[in-house]
């Protein structure tokens, strides 16, 4: 068995990291949508059609915004206005410091955080928890080759901690493992994106020259893990006087699968 030292807290938002539900907080108010008759037919779906309360919602809210839907980016925007229990997020900024003994961090434990969204992680993408928030991930059911019926897409962030001084040059390759465990008959295909998420460059002496740049990403199942493992070979270069390091990078992972009802 593969050891496992990575520990991982699963939240969900509404009514736990919030007082009130995402909709209801920024999507139904700048809108303009009526929360009672909203909700009203997402219980009709549920008690009349048999929907999942989830893809109720979903559905309604689609139906509700008809062709005029909004983009990411503005739903992205309003993220920034959602409302959290006091303490929040600097809970997870404590977490970050004070959570694990020296002794934990010498084995190689860490600790990811993760937050239920039920399809409005664009929302998490913009508020103040998105910097805490582990990956998300969004099952579909689709009609694809040989068999293949789900979709999983996959969002998140790794850390990478690489660093560069004095007018060097490095290219290093991390390695990470996402999304839900496959057997190798279930698994079909996997493809990944990355970006640079959090940089630091100091500048001694002017002017300088940086560099960051994603080479390459690989996604493929891991037989010993039963996950997908993704390989992102990163490039960084800095001008002399220039000290700069790579923190963290975003991921976007979608996976084919072959998962039997």
């Amino acid at each position: 068995m593969t050891p496992q030292n990575t520990v991982a807290i699963v939240y969900d938002y509404d009514q736990t990291l919030s007082p009130s539900y995402m909709q209801e907080d920024v999507i139904f108010p700048a809108f303009g949508i009526n929360g009672e008759k909203f909700w009203r037919r997402c219980t009709e779906l549920v008690h009349e059609h048999g929907y999942d309360n989830e893809l109720a919602y979903m559905k309604v809210m689609l139906d509700t915004f008809g062709m005029d839907r909004q983009t990411n980016a503005e739903l992205k925007r309003l993220g920034s206005k959602l409302n959290f229990y006091k303490g929040l997020p600097e809970m997870f900024e404590e977490f970050r410091n004070n959570l694990l003994t020296e002794e934990q961090i010498a084995h190689g434990i860490t600790v990811e955080h993760y937050i239920i969204s039920s399809g409005l992680k664009v929302l998490l993408d913009g508020s103040r928890l998105q910097p805490y928030a582990g990956e998300q991930v969004l099952e579909a059911v689709v009609a694809g080759p040989d068999g293949a019926n789900r979709l999983f897409t996959i969002t998140g962030a790794a850390n990478v901690s690489i660093s560069v001084s004095g007018g060097q040059q490095q290219t290093q390759t991390r390695t990470f493992l996402v999304g839900p465990a496959f057997s190798g008959g279930q698994f079909y295909r996997a493809i990944g994106e990355a970006s640079v998420s959090s940089q630091i460059v100091n500048i001694q002496t002017a002017p300088g020259s940086f560099q960051v740049q994603i080479n390459s990403v690989e996604a493929d199942w891991d037989d010993e893990s039963g996950r997908v493992e993704v390989r992102v070979e990163i490039f960084v270069t800095v001008g002399a006087g220039i000290a700069a390091g790579v923190s963290q990078i975003r991921y976007w992972v979608t996976i084919l699968a072959q998962i039997a009802d």
